[in-house]
């Protein structure tokens, strides 16, 4: 690997090229006094000095009193245990830091506006794409389901989303929330069912039926919100999602309808 790419991987740990520079320069001599480090680097003594007391502070180098002083680099590995250890508390750091500003956002605007700006309760449609969006909406949906949970989706994507979403709907059913999943007629019922069950350990709270006139997909939840996806074969299509009572009404009639004439 270049020097340069050593120096890049470095940096991306927050060092700068200079620091990176001179760090790499001890590791490689063993033990050096700033003068040798000053005339590898072709740099000037005072601006090694300068850089210095930053890499010690970062605990990876040590200063062996001697005459003239010399620079120890700690072993490699240790170094970058230290880093990685750096860089983790300084994201816990900056995590508690949004966090605590999220919750004071909202408590100022909660107490700012007190729902001043909410608009009418009028039917909505939105249209989610990527895969982070759609996951977050239905981990909520599946969250604040108090009643029942509609599905239906192609066999060969229920699997797939049944372990996407398998804490979400096991947290719903232990609130007692009803899932009832239609899927497409497998080769062997039996692999299907025992793959459901290694998922979501539901008991009589979890339905599966088959039938093979599915042409849609969708997720009805309490009757007051429902997702559908805009094709069967592709794996992340858009979804649209929507808490329209008469498009629900219909989706709700279509998923009766399926259900009465499905097999077990």
């Amino acid at each position: 690997m270049p020097l340069e790419d050593y120096i890049k991987t470095l940096t991306r740990f927050g060092f700068t090229e200079n620091q990176a520079k001179v760090y790499l320069t001890i590791v490689q001599l063993g033990l050096a006094p700033v003068g040798s480090i000053s005339r590898i680097l072709g740099v000037r003594r005072e601006e090694v000095y300068r850089i210095l007391p930053k890499l010690e502070q970062m605990g990876l180098v040590e200063k062996i009193l001697s005459t003239p002083i010399k620079l120890k680099a700690i072993p490699l590995e240790d170094a970058f245990s230290i880093l990685v250890r750096q860089r983790q508390d300084e994201v816990n750091r900056q995590l508690s830091d949004l966090a605590s500003r999220a919750k004071e956002f909202l408590r100022y605007f909660k107490t700012s506006y007190d729902g001043s700006l909410q608009e009418n309760d009028e039917a909505q449609f939105s249209l989610i794409s990527g895969k982070p969006a759609l996951m977050s909406r239905i981990n909520a949906i599946i969250g604040k389901t108090k009643s029942e949970i509609d599905v239906i989706d192609s066999i060969v994507n229920l699997s797939r989303f049944l372990f996407n979403y398998a804490e979400s709907f096991q947290e719903a059913i232990k609130k007692g929330v009803k899932i009832k999943i239609i899927t497409e007629i497998p080769d062997d019922k039996h692999t299907l069912q025992r793959n459901i069950e290694k998922q979501v350990t539901a008991g009589n709270l979890l339905e599966l039926r088959y039938s093979d006139k599915i042409i849609s997909r969708y997720i009805i939840a309490d009757n007051i919100e429902a997702l559908f996806s805009t094709s069967m074969e592709a794996e992340d299509p858009p979804i649209l999602w929507t808490n329209n009572n008469s498009l629900i009404a219909l989706l709700r009639k279509d998923f009766t309808n399926l259900w009465g004439n499905s097999s077990f």
